[in-house]
């Protein structure tokens, strides 16, 4: 049996709607020596029907089907089968463009000591299905230069994690570090990351956006409240079981207070009631903002590698 170049992993949820593109825009790289690890995690809707259907006509697409346990043991039951020399991860609501995987892959190869290799994405919002101009890591402030060393870079990490939740990362590496924290159903992307790279394993950052992050209404990052309970789990985890350096271990404390400030501050929020023309001058303001969120036309790396919006 030829072992394919990469492996990507895909877990899936009741992801009827969007799984097929997914699974497409990853059969459609310039680099085809792969294989797609589906991980059906109990869906109740159509979701195995429609990988079934791609399964028929390309045979380096796998599914395995498990009872739901969350995106963490999805992503290592994936992890099982993949029998890649490098495992890309990408969501099932997520798309990559046609070069991702070359991009990726070659960045590791011309790097042998890195463990991972990140990128940027378009962001897709999917209602309107135009693309902002923000891309999805924008609002975490990327450092202009990202260090080589592993013991700044985590602390750059640590301010903000400026990783794409589309990385790729050698098999060897990820297997050494236990694969995904099963306790975690959210952020369980960024404690990966802080945890190879606080182990001391380089990463290498390639120019991108290489993938479109899909903005739906349901979405695990949809939440924000839980997202924020997930956070501050990720910098408990830091603090008490990776044991990084001193300095790191201090802006983890630091990065936990200010998280748990802020979800307490979320709780108790409470939407104020505004009058009806207190409305209207928001939506005009809204409309106004939204006009320059958005691109008027997609940008031509997305144009070109999708050209019908509309139809993801």
């Amino acid at each position: 049996m030829i072992t394919p170049r990469a492996s990507v992993l895909i877990p899936t949820f009741n992801a009827s709607e969007t799984i097929t593109a997914s699974i497409v825009s990853a059969l459609n790289q310039t680099s085809s020596d792969l294989e797609v690890v589906v991980v059906d995690d109990g869906s109740a809707d159509g979701t195995r029907a429609a990988v079934s259907a791609l399964m028929r006509a390309d045979d380096r697409i796998k599914l395995v089907s498990q009872l739901n346990q969350g995106p963490s043991a999805a992503r290592n039951a994936a992890l099982r089968t993949a029998r890649g020399t490098y495992v890309c991860l990408l969501d099932a609501d997520d798309l990559w463009l046609p070069s991702y995987l070359e991009k990726m892959t070659s960045a590791l190869d011309s790097a042998p000591e890195a463990a991972i290799a990140y990128t940027d994405a378009w962001v897709l919002d999917n209602r309107r299905r135009r693309i902002r101009r923000g891309t999805a890591m924008a609002p975490w402030i990327p450092p202009e230069g990202p260090s080589e060393r592993p013991d700044i870079l985590l602390l750059q990490l640590l301010r903000g994690n400026f990783f794409y939740t589309s990385a790729t990362v050698r098999r060897s590496a990820l297997e050494e570090l236990g694969g995904f924290d099963e306790r975690l159903r959210r952020a369980e992307d960024y404690e990966l990351w802080l945890r190879i790279v606080g182990d001391g394993r380089p990463a290498v950052g390639v120019p991108g956006p290489l993938a479109l992050y899909r903005d739906r209404a349901g979405s695990l990052s949809s939440d924000g409240t839980q997202m924020l309970e997930a956070l501050c789990r990720v910098y408990r985890i830091v603090g008490d079981e990776h044991r990084p350096a001193a300095e790191a271990r201090e802006l983890a404390a630091l990065r936990l207070a200010e998280c748990e400030s802020e979800l307490e501050a979320t709780r108790n929020r409470r939407r104020p009631v505004r009058s009806l023309p207190q409305r209207l001058v928001g939506r005009i303001r809204w409309e106004v903002l939204e006009r320059k969120a958005y691109y008027a036309d997609p940008p031509p790396a997305v144009a070109e590698s999708f050209p019908d919006l509309k139809a993801l």
